[in-house]
């Protein structure tokens, strides 16, 4: 299969694949309609166009997209010409060359010579057919079929415009939808982004200070992350990064949220707690992360992590002041020898819960060194 993906456009192929479904539908719904009324040479003429659309549709999953909004363009145009010329201006399927003008401007690298281009064609299809058929008519037909057949036709126009519409803003939406969540992820670590914490600024966090709930900032830091790179390679250092993203939300509440700040720093913002319980916290996120056990090369590592914590509340309510806070206890605590937690008092810092185990430990486990 060869892919076109110089000329691919994700919400066209969408709108080809959807609006495949309803064009099918109303093509069936004609030939049915046409076969009743013993008009067999337009039930023919939709049967082609039924089977013109499945093979644009084809096109489209085969990746030629260019060629099958031609080829479905010059369907809409054929089969509008073609009608009108059997039945008559009065018999609306002019209307389709609406649908096929509206299809084409949603392309997405569409110029305005191009644009300009299609709206001339278009006015010059509908008056010449307008200045050739607008006396005429089928005299098989009675005025009841006829106004029934035209106003069909309009319905059948505007539904099939006002879907291509819809599916096109959908797929505008949840491409946006999707561009928004790659900038607020960690690709690696899949947890939230430092960009991203400015919306939740606005959110969680502004709430729980408007209703008087006490919250919590803490920073976070991997214990000689650096020598990890260095010894084992980037790809161990990615590792250990994943694998600690995954232990902070596990030990997390559904309300908490937890970034990566920036390297091998985590920023965790626990909101409507007490401090007390946020101390807890941080030391099942200590205690957990250094229970972990890596192997790079054969090599048994255990990783340990040093925390920073800051109360958000009444008293502090600056958000950027508590992050400050939070950070500079977590530089105390890398001071006092890591493996720690450091709560920020003011200007004071006391320390927590600290460990004396050695904050980066290895030994080979298969060779017994």
């Amino acid at each position: 299969m060869q892919v076109h993906t110089q000329h691919y456009d994700a919400k066209m192929f969408l709108i080809i694949d959807k609006v495949t479904y309803l064009a099918v539908l109303v093509h069936i719904i004609l030939i049915a309609i046409f076969t009743f009324y013993n008009l067999i040479d337009l039930a023919i003429l939709n049967i082609f166009s039924t089977l013109a659309w499945l093979y644009g549709r084809d096109l489209n999953n085969d990746g030629n997209q260019p060629m099958a909004i031609i080829f479905l363009s010059a369907e809409a145009i054929i089969h509008a010409i073609f009608a009108v010329a059997i039945l008559g201006w009065q018999s609306g399927f002019q209307y389709y060359l609406l649908t096929a003008l509206i299809f084409n401007l949603f392309r997405h690298n569409i110029t305005l010579t191009q644009t300009l281009g299609l709206i001339t064609i278009f006015l010059g299809t509908f008056t010449t057919l307008h200045f050739f058929t607008a006396d005429e008519t089928y005299t098989k037909l009675t005025p009841f079929m006829y106004d029934f057949i035209f106003y069909a036709n309009m319905l059948i126009a505007l539904t099939v415009m006002c879907f291509i519409t819809y599916t096109f803003n959908q797929a505008t939406t949840d491409a946006e939808t999707t561009i928004t969540q790659r900038a607020n992820t960690d690709y690696l670590t899949g947890l939230h982004t430092r960009r991203s914490f400015s919306d939740d600024v606005d959110g969680d966090i502004k709430r729980s200070l408007i209703n008087k709930k006490d919250s919590v900032v803490i920073m976070a830091d991997i214990d000689h992350f650096k020598s990890i790179n260095d010894t084992y390679g980037h790809d161990s250092g990615d590792k250990v990064l994943k694998e600690i993203a995954q232990r902070l939300k596990e030990n997390l509440r559904f309300c908490d949220k937890v970034y990566r700040w920036g390297g091998e720093e985590f920023l965790i913002v626990l909101t409507n707690i007490s401090l007390e319980d946020a101390k807890q916290v941080a030391q099942t996120l200590r205690e957990d992360v250094q229970a972990a056990t890596f192997i790079f090369n054969d090599i048994e590592v255990h990783i340990t992590m040093t925390f920073g914590i800051a109360p958000l509340n009444e008293k502090h309510p600056d958000i950027n002041t508590v992050i400050k806070q939070a950070d500079s206890a977590l530089y105390k605590g890398k001071q006092n020898g890591r493996n720690c937690i450091i709560l920020a008092d003011q200007d004071r810092f006391k320390t927590v819960n600290c460990s004396h185990r050695q904050t980066l430990t290895s030994h080979a486990i298969l060779s017994g060194i």
